[in-house]
């Protein structure tokens, strides 16, 4: 069944969506991936760019075609030129010497008619007798992709019935709904094996354990890959790259051991954020199915794009990206939509926080900091003692809790959240930290009422996992009546981060990005770090 999985998974996927895990593929062998197209009109016939083992340049052309083939007609009319241009042109690229040859590669993953391959061979034998010996194409064809992704897995993906039973609803799930991402969470670990003991058996094994991780993963995302539904797609790609993190860090892996394989997944992340961009600036309104019930999601939708076109925003801010007009557009979308968001829990707190960050930067209106002291309003009036309609916690998504909607044919949910809250503390540090004196003092009273929760992963790099299993810190709090400005200063201006994990501190643009995902892992410590790196807090 699982050999018929990689097969349909191959035979339906476009040429955007393979090339993540043929990068994966030939990372696992031993090659260091330069470089992964946007899919633009800049690739100039180059999707990807790779250092082989052997320090050998290479290039790969990817594609792809509705029927079965690559024809005679479609190597004419698309295809040659493409591929001569990747043959004969240099690789531009920083890490590359100018002029340096280069391996030239056609993949599909289609079979090539034999009208096809006489033209490449005949542009070979051409290329060899005018002594152009640097010159040649080599294609990588269905079947050989089918056997590399196929060695990939062997002996690696989880066998129970359970997991193939997980694997195979994810597979032929609708790709317009959420990702189950306990499944998808359950997939990725029995593939690392992050329950069987901490030894590893070399840097080639652990390359072939996380190559073969996101296979499965881009196996289990194929519907909603297929669907466009980007927003889906990044949240499964941000757990894989979380798995990632907690192979290395757990097992002390030496950079070259898993780097590889994260840059094509976080390059893969923001391709899709750059889609998403792509295609919001296209539509008209953020309507979808029936526009007679969708409005009651609206809301929710609008504020995951936002969320995430924020973190799209901050990303490029933070890695010195020029400004051009997508900058513009992200920055014309927020505001736009910016009174159109949605507070359904607390789940919801990052993507709120990630859109009033990105504001910080580039938006000139005053009044951006009452994003903040509203939503911590909110969860403090709303989940006061005896509340009849509090809000959930972290640990219920949007989904989830629309699912036990009473009006809409579900049952309340079961768990208590009056008189609680696990975000409110790392909002009220954000507000103190631009010397909002009087927003605080006025929530105060409520906030006071509330008893403060958190859970801390324990050892740290449990943090990446979707529900720790080793246990944890859970501590609770309730916070005096009374407290002076200068203590609550002292505690909001406490930026050590001390329970954000060592690798995700390089980088706290994804540490936002994977909060969007794991919600529940939004602790006052970390929203304090992310802030003091992310934000433009009061001095």
């Amino acid at each position: 069944m699982l050999e018929r999985l990689v097969e349909n998974w191959l035979d339906s996927a476009t040429e955007r969506s393979f090339q993540g895990p043929f990068c994966q593929m030939l990372a696992s062998q031993g090659y260091t991936i330069l470089h992964m197209s946007g899919h633009n009109v800049m690739e100039m016939g180059k999707d990807v760019i790779a250092l082989a083992p052997d320090r050998v340049l290479c290039v790969y052309q990817l594609k792809t075609t509705d029927g079965p083939r690559i024809t005679f007609s479609k190597w004419q009319q698309e295809i040659q030129s493409q591929v001569l241009s990747m043959v004969t042109q240099p690789v531009v690229h920083p890490s590359v010497t100018k002029d340096a040859p280069h391996r030239s590669y056609l993949v599909t993953n289609r079979d090539i008619d034999e009208p096809v391959q006489r033209a490449i061979d005949d542009l070979n034998r051409r290329w060899h007798r005018s002594r152009l010996t640097h010159f040649g194409l080599k294609t990588i064809v269905r079947g050989e992709m089918l056997e590399m992704a196929t060695r990939l897995r062997s002996g690696l993906w989880p066998a129970e019935q359970r997991d193939t039973n997980s694997l195979l609803h994810m597979f032929l799930a609708d790709g317009r709904g959420s990702v189950p991402l306990s499944r998808l969470a359950s997939l990725i670990e029995g593939t690392l094996g992050m329950d069987k003991g901490s030894n590893q058996r070399g840097s080639g094994e652990t390359k072939r354990r996380l190559a073969s991780a996101a296979l499965l993963c881009s196996v289990a995302l194929s519907n909603y890959t297929l669907a466009g539904n980007y927003v889906r797609e990044v949240e499964g790609l941000t757990m894989l790259m979380s798995y990632i993190y907690a192979h290395a860090e757990r097992h002390h892996l030496e950079s070259r051991e898993w780097q590889n394989e994260f840059k094509i997944t976080v390059d893969t992340i923001y391709d899709r954020l750059m889609c998403l961009q792509r295609e919001l600036s296209e539509r008209s309104n953020l309507i979808e199915g029936e526009p007679w019930t969708d409005p009651m999601f609206v809301g929710a939708r609008v504020t995951m794009c936002m969320g995430y076109m924020s973190i799209l925003g901050l990303w490029r801010i933070v890695q010195g990206v020029d400004r051009d007009s997508t900058d513009e557009h992200i920055r014309c979308f927020c505001e736009k939509y910016r009174r159109r968001v949605e507070y359904w829990g607390e789940s919801a707190t990052p993507f709120f926080l990630a859109l009033f960050w990105y504001l910080e930067h580039v938006s000139g209106c005053i009044d951006s900091d009452l994003l903040i002291r509203d939503m911590l309003n909110c969860i403090c009036t709303q989940n006061r003692p005896l509340s009849e309609r509090p809000l959930p916690n972290p640990y219920y998504s949007y989904e989830e809790i629309v699912e036990h909607v009473p009006g809409l044919g579900g049952t309340p949910i079961r768990d208590s959240f009056a008189g609680r809250s696990c975000t409110a503390t790392g909002l009220l540090h954000v507000i103190v930290r631009r010397n909002l004196k009087q927003s605080a003092k006025s929530i105060w009273p409520d906030y006071s009422r509330i008893m403060h929760e958190e859970y801390v992963p324990r050892p740290k790099w449990q943090f990446y996992r979707w529900r720790n299993r080793s246990g944890g810190t859970n501590r609770m709090v309730y916070p005096p009546l009374t407290k002076q400005w200068g203590d609550l200063q002292a505690e909001a201006y406490d930026v050590a981060g001390r329970s954000v994990p060592r690798l995700l501190r390089k980088r706290p643009e994804l540490l936002l990005l994977l909060l969007c995902v794991y919600p529940h892992r939004l602790t006052a410590d970390v929203a304090r770090w992310i802030d003091a790196k992310l934000g433009r807090a009061w001095k």
